[in-house]
């Protein structure tokens, strides 16, 4: 079986989060894909998105890309770092299902009646790929349920970026869930949040960074029941319904990307630095 786990060798070759821009961590070392790196060892070094990314060899595809950053109307809060017992992939894979929303977040935002899923359309692109539906859910600022258009971005191999809005509340939401793969059991989880209602006064920051940790605290949860690593991502070997368009596309994007090598069979030692260095 063709999986991805934390120390797949492939998983040089891309963009991973590292720290917070302008902490003490910033300048290193950085722990991931199961080792320690120094910033002279990596090929590319950038802040983005207020976090250090490095990519240990030179990637293969795009930074993840948020519109809203930088948008007046909208202000960026961080969530502090939290790690998490679980794969990187895994984690990824969660957070684009939409099938579980109704009946895992039934107490915190869901509708637990929308458990019908439409026939979902992604459109690839360079990075990955992205996905729009309609669908029902609790109001930000009013009673009741109310339409939110739900907007999934992917970004290779691990950014996941929800941008939430609610139609009826003229709000907008955008969530990134951005992955460090420390090492084989444990993945860093960088969650930020980016909203239009908080400088008119319907939101505050404190209440988004509760809300971010109650909803996420009910994806680990279920997460870290389980009891492997790896992501498997040849489709015959789970079963898929029609909601799980988004992460059936997730691990066609990784098997393309990705070298086919189980990674239970990787030697350690194919983690190796960089041949080429630079900083910035």
């Amino acid at each position: 079986m063709n999986s991805v786990g934390n120390e797949h060798p492939g998983l040089l070759r891309f963009w991973h989060p590292v720290a917070r821009a302008g902490s003490v961590d910033s300048v290193g070392p950085y722990r991931l894909l199961g080792r320690d790196w120094k910033r002279t060892e990596v090929a590319n070094v950038v802040d983005h998105l207020g976090l250090v990314w490095i990519a240990p060899e030179h990637p293969l595809t795009p930074l993840p890309d948020v519109p809203d950053d930088g948008d007046p109307e909208f202000v960026r809060i961080p969530s502090a770092p939290a790690a998490w017992h679980a794969g990187a992939g895994q984690m990824a894979d969660n957070f684009c299902d939409i099938g579980h929303l109704p009946f895992l977040h039934a107490t915190s935002f869901a509708d637990p009646d929308e458990t019908v899923i439409p026939p979902l359309h992604v459109d690839r692109n360079d990075g990955g790929f992205v996905m729009s539906y309609e669908h029902r859910t609790r109001r930000l600022h009013g009673p009741g349920l109310g339409r939110r258009v739900f907007r999934l971005s992917v970004t290779a191999p691990f950014a996941v970026v929800l941008r939430l809005e609610y139609l009826d509340d003229d709000a907008v939401i955008t969530s990134a869930f951005l992955h460090q793969p420390v090492d084989a059991t444990t993945t860093v989880l960088w969650a930020i949040n980016w909203r239009n209602d908080i400088a008119d006064g319907r939101c505050t920051e404190a209440e988004t960074t509760a809300f971010q940790e109650l909803v996420g605290g009910e994806d680990r949860a279920m997460l870290e029941r389980l009891g492997a690593h790896d992501l498997p991502i040849d489709l015959d070997v789970e079963v898929h319904t029609r909601a799980d368009r988004p992460t059936v596309e997730l691990r066609r994007m990784l098997a393309r990307l990705l070298p086919a090598v189980p990674v239970s069979v990787v030697p350690r030692s194919l983690l190796v630095p960089a041949r080429r260095t630079r900083s910035s």
